[in-house]
């Protein structure tokens, strides 16, 4: 499918890499790739993680008018990142686009929250392709991130989180799981910390640990505490609103 073709399916509409080049050249931003570096691209990094922290707390206020908000700032710093870096837009997305009207509806099995909205891809299928239109991305690669890297660990938790839910909660509710409340929690981190005692126990001895890694014992805590806060912030799924911390019925 060519350029013209893709084009021809949108509705008439603006540029929105246009618009973001008019509103950073208004703002004097350079968008040569000079500008791009490691500090910077992690700015731009931390930028993205606030707006869907923003996006997160509209969905959970319910805020219909937010949501819409967050969604769009999110394309703006996106689009801004892109320009900064000297990398043409819409060329990329043209070659995105072009992939993903090639792909056919189907199921994909690691989305099944899609409501059967998948595109799969078929024989022969071939991904984009950006290897000419990185920009001065380059440079971004040759110095030291300031970005902390446990930043990096606490999203790899997430995600490992959401696979699991995925896996664990099939007409299950989540809060079924913690019959003791915040006491299944302690007993949960606690085997978590007996468990990454021993591992690290091995380890002294030069022992590598068959089932459990020290990198899967620190990820399940992490996940195991974010539940736990859950908990206590009274969003787990099935959690009863007329019982306590411990899951106990509360007095009338």
């Amino acid at each position: 499918m060519s350029s013209g073709d893709i084009h021809d399916l949108r509705q008439p509409c603006g540029s929105v890499f246009r618009d973001i080049t008019k509103m950073q050249t208004k703002q004097h931003v350079p968008l040569d790739g000079s500008l791009m570096s490691a500090k910077r691209l992690d700015f731009r990094f931390q930028f993205l993680l606030e707006e869907l922290i923003e996006l997160d707390a509209a969905i959970e206020a319910k805020d219909a008018p937010g949501v819409v908000d967050a969604i769009i700032d999110l394309v703006v710093v996106a689009v801004g990142a892109l320009n900064e870096a000297g990398v043409d837009g819409q060329k990329a997305w043209d070659e995105v686009l072009r992939a993903n009207m090639e792909k056919v509806p189907g199921h994909n099995a690691s989305r099944a929250d899609s409501g059967g909205f998948d595109l799969v891809k078929p024989a022969g299928w071939e991904p984009p392709d950006h290897s000419d239109n990185v920009g001065q991305l380059i440079n971004a690669f040759s110095g030291e991130r300031t970005m902390p890297y446990s930043i990096t660990a606490l999203l790899q938790a997430a995600s490992l989180q959401l696979r699991k839910h995925s896996d664990y909660n099939d007409n299950i509710q989540r809060g079924e799981y913690w019959i003791h409340g915040m006491d299944s929690f302690e007993y949960e981190l606690n085997k978590k910390h007996l468990r990454f005692r021993s591992i690290l126990s091995k380890a002294r001895r030069g022992v590598e640990a068959n089932f459990e890694s020290l990198e899967d014992n620190l990820l399940d805590k992490i996940v195991y505490a974010a539940l736990a806060l859950s908990w206590l912030r009274h969003r787990e799924p099935g959690q009863s609103a007329d019982r306590d911390l411990f899951n106990k019925p509360t007095s009338r």
